[in-house]
């Protein structure tokens, strides 16, 4: 799939068709989202005040792959929500990513050790299949998991 059908297909989940909605999220789930502009603005609709966007982004967020880092950090950033549902998204949405950068990867870190177990669950769904290229912090990850 190409950055401008990702991005099509992003627009499309705006759409007030369901059946374009579901089609998008269908082609969106599991893929690598590789266009930038379209992660950030999948990534925005998980704030929408429309319910129905909100979970079509959730829906199509699971088990796809963001390359973008500043999408990864919105999402890390996403998990410290006061909404539970969003948080989840977020970790969700994580879940086998590569996270390329060092204090992107620390900050979900830190969540692991915080005492809220809603923030520590959600960080935890995160890191599970993701992978951290930076070595200082995947050191610091296995110390930490190594205590929890």
């Amino acid at each position: 799939m190409g950055d401008s059908d990702q991005f099509s297909l992003v627009q499309a989940l705006r759409s007030g068709d369901p059946d374009a909605r579901d089609a998008a999220v269908s082609a969106l789930q599991g893929s690598t989202i590789t266009n930038d502009l379209a992660a950030q603005n999948l990534i925005s609709l998980l704030e929408n005040s429309d319910p129905e966007l909100r979970n079509a982004a959730a829906r199509a967020l699971r088990g796809a792959t963001i390359t973008n880092d500043l999408a990864v950090q919105r999402l890390i950033t996403l998990l410290e929500n006061s909404d539970p549902d969003l948080r989840k998204a977020a970790a969700y949405a994580l879940q086998g990513s590569t996270i390329t950068n060092r204090q992107a990867a620390q900050r979900l870190i830190i969540l692991l050790q915080i005492s809220d177990p809603d923030l520590q669950k959600a960080a935890a769904s995160a890191l599970e299949g993701t992978t951290i290229t930076d070595p200082l912090a995947a050191q610091t990850l296995a110390m930490v998991r190594g205590r929890l």
